[in-house]
């Protein structure tokens, strides 16, 4: 990704660069990729899914090309489907968050350059999101804050961004793609945290299992471009599961 002030006083642009066919470089604005919407994208392949079955979502998007390919490239393709499902997986809870409080407060740890705020915004939620220095203000500058969204300067593991919450109407906290680098005993400290500041909210995170995060420390895996994914200290086991399940002001998980 590379990022271009242009002339002064002009919005900073954005290049997002990906790998195509044969090692070919392809680059787009960042922008082209918050135009599409991921219902936008057809099958272009059959796939077996009897009615009532579970996780039409991910089936789905896995037998997705078209625009994202065509957009994106297709060497990369099922590592985009994933981000694309993970994507609508949390679009889902913030949306059904939101239908049972409309004013809610919903916090993006680690949000990066995510664009989630306007796809899932119903004009009335409080967005904050929680992002180290460098990474906050790369988003601000593009992304600047408004009345009802805004990003915080600090770590997901400093409690002191809770105080910034407005709990009074619900809260959702969502960590998308981040969790996992983090220590299992610091990830547990985060969930007792958020448990007691604010009871009868929402976390929403997602890991890998086990055995894929064994293999990101061993250095097994690389996209296609060359990245490989940085290490992932844990992954979920049925074990992990138990512990969350034990922590104090847990209900479910």
């Amino acid at each position: 990704m590379s990022v271009s002030a242009g002339p002064e006083g002009a919005a900073p642009y954005v290049e997002v660069s990906s790998v195509v066919g044969r090692r070919e470089r392809r680059r787009r604005p960042l922008l082209d990729s918050v135009s599409v919407r991921f219902e936008d994208a057809r099958p272009v392949r059959p796939f077996r899914w009897p009615p009532g079955g579970r996780y039409f979502p991910g089936w789905y998007w896995a037998a997705t090309t078209r625009q994202h390919a065509q957009r994106f490239g297709t060497d990369n393709r099922w590592w985009a489907r994933g981000m694309a499902v993970r994507a609508r997986c949390y679009d889902r809870e913030v949306r059904a968050f939101l239908a049972r409080h409309p004013r809610g407060a919903v916090v993006c740890l680690g949000e990066g350059l995510e664009t989630q705020f306007w796809r899932v915004d119903n004009g009335t939620v409080q967005w904050l999101g929680v992002e180290l220095a460098d990474s906050a203000a790369l988003r601000r500058r593009l992304l600047p804050d408004t009345d009802r969204r805004r990003t915080l300067t600090g770590s997901l593991l400093d409690e002191r961004w809770m105080r910034e919450v407005d709990a009074s109407d619900g809260v959702l906290v969502l960590a998308q793609g981040v969790l996992m680098y983090v220590a299992w005993d610091r990830v547990r400290a985060l969930v007792e945290a958020c448990t007691a500041r604010f009871p009868g909210a929402g976390l929403v995170f997602d890991t890998p299992p086990a055995w894929f995060a064994a293999g990101t420390v061993r250095g097994r895996f690389r996209y296609p471009a060359g990245y490989r994914p940085p290490p992932m200290p844990w992954g979920m086991t049925p074990a992990r599961l138990r512990e969350l399940r034990a922590c104090p002001g847990v209900a479910t998980a």
